[in-house]
């Protein structure tokens, strides 16, 4: 099977981090493989089931059992792709917090009906939900350790945090994402941008990660990275009061960023901010409700 994404990697330790970048058809979602000596664990699941079928041969080529998948949030292109997984691996337990397990279970399968609607057999037809819960804190797993923390109204309604203390990494999702990329303002409500940027200036600060783990695009030093991201949000909360439509922030968003690439996000974002054509409602089939 030839491979359309790109796979990188680094080791800590005895600890390997790879990360499966999907191509610009299915948005650059990132799909990071931790591998210890014994077993993997995915960290999220692609959007596009030919992303999720490239994440299966990158796993099998890597020769040891899968562990279990970890989902940071409810997002549609980190969750559509648990379908292939779980076929492929059935059995694999499926880890996420609390509120994200509520989520999903109530609204997954609405989303996914809706987006496969539009987009076609490409979105997967079943929703596989979560059956374990991601505890707060610390949580030892086999060969490595977590620190857990969810983080509220940011880029997502709910997401965790993951922290590998001993690798100095930290699983950010989609509240950071690389140098070069449009975040997703979308989901974002009163107070919310505020919230983010507060989040990022703690991550920033933070002297005990030296790497982040993105949602999108390539993982990022934690200070550089969150800089980046907070001029992102200060230029859209701008543009956000600045513009009386969608169609004016998106404008203004993609003259201000003219060569960030996906600028399709920037576009979901306008129509969620501005309530175009229903999306706001997530049977809609556009993220958080």
């Amino acid at each position: 099977m030839t491979i359309t994404g790109t796979v990188t990697r680094f080791t800590r330790g005895e600890t390997t981090f790879h990360t499966y970048t999907a191509p610009e058809l299915g948005g650059r979602v990132n799909t990071h493989i931790v591998e210890t000596r014994t077993e993997l664990t995915l960290i999220d699941a692609q959007l596009l089931l030919p992303m999720a079928r490239e994440v299966v041969e990158v796993v099998k080529g890597l020769g040891k059992p899968l562990g279990r998948i970890f989902i940071t949030h409810g997002h549609q292109d980190h969750y559509s792709g648990l379908q292939v997984l779980d076929e492929e691996f059935p059995g694999t337990t499926i880890w996420a917090v609390e509120s994200v397990r509520n989520y999903m279970t109530q609204w997954s399968q609405q989303v996914l009906d809706a987006r496969r609607a539009v987009v076609g057999d490409v979105i997967a037809e079943r929703a596989v939900h979560p059956d374990r819960t991601l505890a707060l804190g610390e949580t030892m797993f086999p060969g490595f350790r977590i620190n857990v923390e969810e983080v509220t109204e940011t880029e997502a309604h709910s997401s965790a945090l993951i922290t590998f203390p001993e690798e100095r990494v930290l699983s950010a999702n989609d509240n950071f994402s690389g140098p070069g990329y449009n975040l997703f303002f979308g989901s974002v409500r009163n107070g919310n941008a505020e919230n983010w940027i507060a989040l990022l200036e703690k991550i920033k600060a933070r002297t005990d990660i030296d790497i982040v783990l993105s949602g999108h695009g390539p993982n990022t030093d934690p200070r550089s990275g969150a800089e980046v991201c907070i001029e992102w949000l200060r230029t859209a909360i701008r543009a956000r009061g600045e513009s009386a439509d969608a169609a004016a922030y998106a404008a203004a968003m993609k003259a201000r960023y003219p060569d960030n690439l996906d600028p399709i996000w920037i576009d979901f974002g306008a129509e969620m901010l501005y309530g175009v054509d229903g999306a706001l409602n997530p049977a809609h089939g556009l993220l958080d409700p």
